[in-house]
């Protein structure tokens, strides 16, 4: 029988095309038979070495592109191999001297310039990314290549995540799809930069763009599941989660994901079981550790997750998110100066400037200690998005402004740190209130628009995403007016709104409200305040006003309280939920405050301090 003539060219640039979709089997039958015909062809035998690589096999890739590397030191595509075999054996400098080699032999290289990008990019070399990223840029406007630009672009993003701007990584991000859309990394990049900075709806729809590119992914469905997760469509993310966990039973994140599932429905102990199962596998795997401690915690037993925190803590010294979740869960218990050990003096703290997607209610909660640190009687630079502007605006000891933070500014959440007082401050481990104040037109202007509306008025928040916290939800529980009769105030300004269709009794502040002034302007006018956590809490406690908020097991460490009373808010009551998935116990604890109020005498709002009076009242 005749053989077949083999076309090495032709068949090897067959074999790339097989490696670039991740057909390993093809690519190596190609290059098997051009071997057969041409025992020593280097690009054959290069390819060879690319093979080694993607089935992981790094010490057999290393000795035959080392070997070849000596043989042709010329050949940029050998040399950026061989880079890319140390690179897997975790030799990250012996990589960066390959692939700064495979560019100077082929300066035009795209593929080359992003390989030493990423390597620089994991060293933490801004400015070495950054001239690669130009330099591809540049590369693709003098010879029109589209994929170069998209390239320079998408390093760009990294570059800016790196940098901690989220913002331009995900205008770089855009640009590098626009020009190769459909490209996985860049997808799954910026649906999470999206998440991150609160845009959910477009980071789902960049994640089901994803999954429909490749429905049997395991990462495409792990990203969709996620991003459905984080808008409580559980039902929705379950189907995809449990599809991972079929092919992939010890799959860490989506087992995580369907404990957090099933722990949110009431089935708590079920949760821990299955989640418990893979920890007995790896029981001094750090990640694993965390993650149980969030599953507890989101149970409700604050103290037994710390210690989870605490034993991930000692195995990995290390371990990325132990830290931020003990401090948080420290919070959380009150014990406030074990998660932010007060200095022995002041810290100068000439500017602040506020996390990009850190959350309007966080921000304001952690902008109490801008009085402290701000000069006597003066205010300090807090450099912040605009939409956190006029909320910031009223805080006291803050100057809120647009322009770009210097480099000597402060994040807003290192203040507490900077301080070296008890952070209660007043002696008894509450906090000192009010500190944040109303803008004086406004307040007169909500003052007489509420005038006419039998007292006590009362603010009302509630969640449409969250069953047993819905507006009907409340409604059951407290009744269509305030305990005594008054007037419930809707303070709600999102699409929950909606919700108020049914029940025209109630006043809908929240449909007037310009920005956040306004909000802090009608809560200034209210008798109490009642809700979910949310914004227009914060500001209830940061006027001083009175009201209680209901909150998940987990309790945020923002709602930490001792006997029912916040310790950072300490006009409000806390009521928590004893255990997820019910919030019956919670909203009748809700209810029997309203009723122990009383109805007070129709009477004029309690006053409300302007900024200028609280200013002169802390310098004093």
């Amino acid at each position: 029988m005749e053989r077949m003539v083999i076309d090495p060219p032709g068949a090897l640039e067959a074999a790339r095309r097989f490696l670039s979709a991740a057909q390993i089997d093809a690519a190596d039958v190609l290059i098997d038979e051009v071997l057969a015909v041409v025992p020593g062809h280097v690009d054959a035998l290069s390819l060879r070495g690319v093979s080694l690589l993607a089935r992981g096999a790094g010490d057999a890739a290393f000795e035959l592109l080392g070997a070849l590397a000596s043989h042709r030191p010329d050949r940029a595509d050998i040399v950026a191999n061989l880079g890319a075999a140390h690179r897997l054996a975790g030799r990250n400098e012996e990589a960066r001297f390959c692939l700064e080699r495979a560019v100077a032999l082929e300066p035009d290289g795209a593929g080359h310039r992003q390989a030493l990008a990423a390597v620089l990019l994991a060293a933490g070399d801004g400015a070495g990314v950054r001239a690669q990223a130009e330099a591809l840029l540049d590369l693709g406007r003098r010879q029109g290549r589209a994929e170069a630009m998209a390239k320079g672009h998408a390093l760009a993003g990294r570059l800016a995540l790196l940098e901690g701007a989220p913002l331009a990584a995900a205008r770089a991000l855009r640009a590098a799809l626009a020009l190769r859309p459909g490209d996985g990394e860049d997808l799954t990049l910026l649906s999470d930069v999206l998440a991150r900075l609160q845009n959910r709806d477009e980071a789902l729809e960049l994640a089901r763009q994803l999954y429909l590119l490749g429905p049997t992914d395991p990462a495409a469905a792990l990203l969709l599941a996620r991003r459905l997760a984080e808008m409580n469509r559980w039902a929705e993310a379950e189907r995809h989660l449990r599809r991972i966990v079929a092919t992939a039973p010890h799959h860490v994140e989506a087992n995580h994901l369907l404990a957090t599932r099933l722990t949110l429905m009431g089935e708590g102990a079920q949760a821990l079981a299955l989640f418990g199962a893979l920890l007995r596998r790896a029981p001094s795997d750090a990640e694993l550790l965390v993650r149980m401690a969030m599953l507890v915690r989101l149970n409700g037993d604050l103290e037994k997750a710390l210690s989870f925190v605490e034993i991930a803590a000692r195995q990995v010294p290390g371990a990325v998110s132990a830290p931020a979740l003990r401090e948080e869960l420290l919070l959380a218990l009150g014990r406030m100066d074990e998660a932010w050990p007060p200095p022995t003096e002041a810290l100068p703290t000439p500017a602040v400037t506020v996390p990009l997607g850190m959350a309007a209610a966080e921000a304001l909660a952690l902008a109490r200690f801008a009085a402290r640190l701000a000069p006597a009687g003066g205010r300090m630079a807090c450099h912040a998005e605009p939409e956190l502007l006029p909320l910031l605006a009223g805080v006291v000891g803050l100057a809120p402004t647009p322009a770009p933070a210097p480099r000597e500014a402060v994040p807003l959440s290192d203040l507490p740190v900077r301080m070296p007082m008890p952070h209660g401050g007043d002696g008894d481990g509450r906090p000192t209130i009010p500190y944040l104040a109303v803008e004086v037109g406004r307040n007169a202007a909500w003052g007489h628009g509420l005038a006419d509306f039998p007292r006590p008025l009362v603010g009302l928040v509630w969640d449409e995403a969250a069953p047993g916290l819905t507006l009907e939800a409340l409604v059951a529980a407290l009744g269509v007016r305030p305990a005594g009769g008054g007037t419930w105030v809707s303070l709600v300004f999102d699409g929950a709104r909606r919700q108020l269709a049914a029940h025209p009794e109630i006043v809908d502040a929240g449909a007037h409200f310009a920005d956040a002034r306004d909000l802090v302007a009608a809560v200034a006018q209210l008798d109490f305040t009642i809700g979910v956590d949310s914004l227009a809490l914060h500001v209830a406690g940061a006027l001083g006003r009175e009201g209680i908020v209901a909150v998940p097991p987990h309790l945020p460490w923002t709602w930490a309280h001792r006997g029912g009373t916040a310790l950072w808010y300490p006009t409000l009551r806390v009521a928590r939920q004893p255990v997820p998935g019910r919030w019956d116990e919670a909203l009748a604890e809700v209810a029997a405050v309203v009723a122990a109020r009383g109805t007070p005498e129709r009477q004029a709002p309690p006053p409300t301090a302007t900024l200028e009076d609280l200013a002169q009242e802390d310098a004093g």
